[in-house]
């Protein structure tokens, strides 16, 4: 009997830290999507410094007011083969990284007109972060969310 009491306590203890922790990362991702739309809903309030890398790729820095960075977008086009568009977009609060948003158009290529089409497929990638720039949710190009410390840990980003 006191074996199964036992085990019931462990179960709802169990239980109890999963639920906080699942709801501790919900509330860290509403700060950070607050704060991402705030710095995207004042954007040409900030300082923009805007760099031309190569023909292929480029950076914007945003600035707040006291000179920290913001928010970083890299674009670049012709990867992989030249059929591939991008940017990402890292967002900062504090000097740490909170989001990164990844957009890729990859085209398809025509072989009458022998050079790339209309058609493309997009691809997001969407990355959450927690103060001390953890990785706490992933959201690959299909729409999945991982939250998994293990399956986190084996995502590069």
């Amino acid at each position: 009997m006191k074996i199964k009491k036992s085990l019931i306590y462990i179960l709802f203890f169990v239980i109890g830290i999963l639920t906080f922790s699942t709801s501790n990362v919900s509330k860290i991702i509403a700060e950070i999507r607050r704060e991402v739309n705030k710095i995207d809903k004042n954007i040409k309030q900030y300082k923009m410094v805007y760099r031309e890398l190569s023909a292929n790729s480029n950076e914007t820095l945003y600035y707040d007011e006291k000179g920290e960075l913001i928010k970083f977008v890299g674009s670049y086009n012709g990867y992989r083969g030249g059929n591939v568009f991008g940017s990402d977009e890292f967002y900062y609060k504090n000097g740490k990284r909170i989001f990164l948003y990844e957009v890729e158009k990859v085209y398809e290529w025509d072989d009458e007109n022998g050079g790339l089409s209309d058609k493309y497929k997009r691809e997001e990638k969407r990355y959450y972060y927690d103060n001390n720039e953890k990785l706490i949710r992933y959201i690959d190009e299909n729409g999945k969310i991982i939250e998994n410390s293990k399956e986190l840990s084996k995502i590069l980003r």
